[in-house]
C-alpha cells in the first residue's frame, strides 16, 4: 500500500516543491528561475526527489507522488508502489 505520509516524511519541502513543479512540466532552468536558485541546485533538487521516491524518471516520480499517492487514497484505483491496481476495499 501506498503511504502518503511516509513518502511525504521522505521528501524535504523543497523536494515536494519542485516535484510540483515537475508535474507542471518544466525544466531545471525554469524551476531555477521560478524558486531563484541555480540550474544545476534545481537539478540536483530533482534528482534527489528521484532518488527518495526511488523513480527512474521525472514522469516515474510525478506518478508516484502525486497519482499513486494522493492523499494515501490512489487516484484511478492506484495505492501500490509497484502501480498495480489494488483490489480491496
Amino acid at each position: 500500500m501506498c503511504d502518503y505520509l511516509f513518502m511525504t516524511a521522505k521528501l524535504t519541502n523543497r523536494q515536494i516543491e519542485v516535484l510540483t513543479l515537475v508535474a507542471q512540466g518544466l525544466t531545471d532552468g525554469q524551476i531555477a528561475d521560478r524558486l531563484v536558485i541555480s540550474p544545476r541546485t534545481a537539478g540536483t533538487h530533482v534528482q534527489d526527489a528521484l532518488n527518495t521516491l526511488d523513480a527512474k524518471t521525472r514522469a516515474h516520480a510525478v506518478f508516484l507522488y502525486f497519482v499513486a499517492c494522493a492523499g494515501g487514497n490512489g487516484l484511478y484505483g492506484v495505492n501500490r508502489m509497484d502501480g498495480a491496481v489494488a483490489t480491496e476495499k
